[in-house]
């Protein structure tokens, strides 16, 4: 937790105060003001979803990979859109519902559930065979292995 708190908080503070500077600069509106709000608690929530991937909490992934996951993905979109709606337009805010909103319907509608790459069908009786067979298969090999070592 320290290192992942040492290496995203003190970026994140930093970018976050930039970005407040520049958009006082450039004249704050209430518009301006709402959307800057409501993408600094989103940082936020990030930045704790990354914390909480980092300890192997809720939702974690089990491998040795960059902590945070899908969090940090969020977190770069949110980046783009605030920076983006200061410097391109302020259609760039749209970012944090099209971009999240997009990946919910390509994991419902078109990859499937993401949560599983199988669908929730039952197995046929074939397949319950093949399964078995399978499964004999490998026990058989693995025991051949056993054996070579010994």
């Amino acid at each position: 937790k320290k290192q992942v708190t040492s290496s995203y908080l003190p970026i994140l503070l930093l970018l976050n105060i930039i970005h407040l500077g520049i958009t006082v600069n450039r004249g704050l509106s209430k518009y301006r003001i709402l959307v800057s709000l409501i993408q600094y608690v989103v940082t936020y929530f990030c930045y704790q979803g990354i914390v909480l991937d980092a300890q192997g909490g809720v939702g974690s992934s089990s491998k040795k990979s960059l902590a945070g996951g899908a969090w940090l993905d969020l977190l770069g979109t949110i980046l783009i859109s605030q920076f983006g709606g200061l410097f391109v337009g302020a259609f760039m805010d749209s970012l944090i519902i099209i971009l999240p909103a997009g990946y919910g319907v390509y994991h419902k509608f078109i990859k499937g559930p993401a949560d599983s790459g199988q669908s929730k069908k039952p197995l046929t009786p074939e397949e319950v065979q093949a399964k078995k067979d399978l499964e004999e298969r490998r026990r058989k090999r693995a025991e051949r292995r056993r054996q070579k070592r010994a």
